[in-house]
C-alpha cells in the first residue's frame, strides 16, 4: 500500500492555523501520521488545496487538480498521482506500484497503523470470500462512517474525478457509487479513539 495524507483544508475553525502543523507530543501531526506510514511505505503522498503549505522530507506533495471541492478534490488528486501498477516486463517496483493507497485526514493526531493493518485484513478476507476486490474499506464507529482513515483502490480515482466534474462534491455520495466494505470498529475501543480529530481552537487546546 501507499500512504496518502490529506492536508487541503481551511482551518477555519482553527483560526487560520493549518491543522496538519499543530504540534502534539513534539511532532506535528502530520509528521506523526508519517511516521505512522513508515511502517508499512516509502511512498508518501502529501496532498493540499491550493497552496502547499510544508514539505516534509521523503514524501512529495501537490495540490489539488480541481479546488475547492473538499476531500473528495484530495482523494482524487492523490489516486490521479499515486496510480495503479500497469503491466511491464521488469519485475522491479516504480513508484506508486501498488493497487490501494491508505488514506488519512491530518488532523488526526491518534492515527497509527494498527487501523489500517486490521482493515487491511478484513478487506482481503473479505476479497477471498468474493473472489473479486472490493473499491475500498472504511470504518464505522458508533454508527458514523469514516471515509477519511480508509483505503482505497487507486481506481476509485475515477469516480472522484466523475462527481467531482457533475459538481457534486459529496465524498457519501461518491462513495455509494463504489463497492466499499464497511467494517464496524466499535467494539475496539482503542481504534475508536484513533478516529477523534482535532477541528477547533478549544479541542486542540484540550488536547
Amino acid at each position: 500500500m501507499d500512504g496518502l495524507i490529506l492536508a487541503g483544508g481551511k482551518s477555519m475553525r482553527m483560526g487560520g492555523r493549518h491543522k496538519g502543523d499543530l504540534v502534539y507530543r513534539n511532532h506535528t501531526f502530520i509528521e506523526h501520521i508519517i511516521r505512522e506510514f513508515k511502517k508499512e511505505t516509502e511512498v508518501i503522498l502529501i496532498s493540499y488545496g491550493k497552496e502547499i503549505h510544508r514539505e516534509y522530507e521523503g514524501c512529495k506533495t501537490l495540490t489539488d487538480i480541481y479546488s475547492d471541492c473538499g476531500p473528495i478534490g484530495g482523494l482524487h488528486a492523490g489516486c490521479s498521482h499515486l496510480r495503479p501498477p500497469i503491466c511491464r516486463p521488469s519485475a522491479l517496483p516504480e513508484e506508486g506500484d501498488s493497487e490501494s493507497v491508505m488514506v488519512a485526514a491530518c488532523d488526526m493526531p491518534f492515527l497509527e497503523i494498527d487501523l489500517y493493518r486490521f482493515l487491511k485484513r478484513e478487506m482481503e478476507r473479505e476479497e477471498y470470500r468474493r473472489s473479486h476486490p472490493v473499491d475500498g474499506v472504511v470504518p464505522i464507529a458508533d454508527g458514523r462512517i469514516h471515509p477519511l482513515a480508509a483505503i482505497y483502490r487507486k481506481r476509485a480515482g475515477a469516480v472522484f474525478k466523475e462527481q467531482i466534474v457533475a459538481g457534486e462534491y459529496r465524498l457519501a455520495k461518491a462513495l455509494k457509487r463504489l463497492d466499499i466494505l464497511y467494517v464496524d470498529i466499535l467494539e475496539n475501543v482503542e481504534m475508536c479513539g484513533m478516529l477523534r480529530n482535532i477541528n477547533t481552537i478549544r479541542e486542540y487546546e484540550r488536547l
